[in-house]
């Protein structure tokens, strides 16, 4: 059956009928905790100062004078025309007319020996890509050879080293009985890395599905630096080109340190004479206080 609300609109409810919840004390507010930090700086604060005595400021008071009379003596060899930041200087400048004396002398180098290579052309290129990648090909009748070395990873897989190794390279049976004697032996040697670079790029053409190089020649892997007149490798790059390079790099890295150097002398001469008059009113002050002191505690 439905319950009808049968008391009047408006009536109010009896007070009796009205239970009131029980009043809980209100919580007294706590007091906020001090970080460790700020509560040593408090009690250091509050705590008493141990009074100086008199010889402890007589002393710190001589300290402070030697100081700042180190600062006048500073500042007025600074400001004398023989001090030691101007010979300083000068030994940095005839430094750096010498580097700059090498300078010239590196861009006047003379021309790397040279001879020109037959174009004895390049045969039987040949990438196995199986397993370790193997690169062959032939010059003037003689093989050569270079193959990855691979190495054996976790779990049993294979990494193949980035860098080729040498199996073949009669590279002193191809020189041309052409080139002087004396020319012979640094022939060798470039002609000993520029190959190793033509097998890298072989390698990454085929890696790449890039068509191989044709017509190669032996001449391609000694062609004529422009730049300085040695050999170039089958990138076109000179071993005597980057050390030149070197050279001036490093030159100009000791040229910059050089006019560095020289900045921060003339720089430190300037401040410590500029300083000299604050210095010097400094020490009047001092000698003030230290009057004052010595009349209030005696001497």
């Amino acid at each position: 059956m439905p319950w009808f609300n049968i008391r009047k609109p408006g009536a109010k409810p009896n007070e009796d009928e009205i239970t009131q919840p029980a009043s809980e004390p209100t919580p007294e507010p706590q007091a906020r905790t001090l970080p460790l930090h700020m509560q040593r700086i408090v009690e250091n604060r509050s705590r008493p100062q141990r009074e100086v005595s008199v010889e402890a400021r007589r002393a710190a008071f001589e300290r402070k004078r030697l100081a700042i009379e180190f600062d006048i003596a500073q500042g007025e060899l600074a400001s004398d025309e023989e001090n030691p930041w101007n010979h300083r200087i000068e030994l940095l400048t005839e430094a750096l007319d010498t580097v700059r004396e090498d300078q010239e002398a590196l861009k006047e180098v003379p021309k790397e020996p040279y001879a020109p290579v037959p174009p004895i052309p390049v045969t039987d290129i040949s990438v196995d890509k199986t397993d370790a990648i193997a690169v062959a090909f032939t010059i003037a009748g003689h093989g050569f050879r270079y193959e990855e070395v691979l190495d054996w990873a976790e779990r049993g897989h294979t990494v193949a080293s980035p860098e080729l190794r040498v199996v073949a390279c009669p590279v002193a049976e191809i020189i041309p009985d052409s080139i002087p004697a004396e020319l012979r032996e640094p022939l060798t040697r470039h002609l000993t890395d520029s190959i190793a670079v033509f097998a890298t790029d072989l390698r990454d053409r085929a890696l790449d599905d890039e068509p191989m190089p044709e017509g190669v020649t032996l001449a391609d892997l000694a062609r004529e630096c422009p730049a300085c007149g040695g050999w170039a490798d089958w990138h076109g790059r000179c071993e005597a080109c980057t050390r030149r390079k070197g050279q001036a790099q490093a030159l100009r890295m000791e040229q910059n340190r050089l006019l560095q150097e020289r900045a921060n002398e003339a720089e430190e001469r300037h401040r410590l004479a500029e300083r000299l008059p604050l210095a010097r009113r400094r020490l009047r002050d001092l000698e003030a206080d230290i009057a004052a002191f010595e009349q209030q505690h005696g001497t």
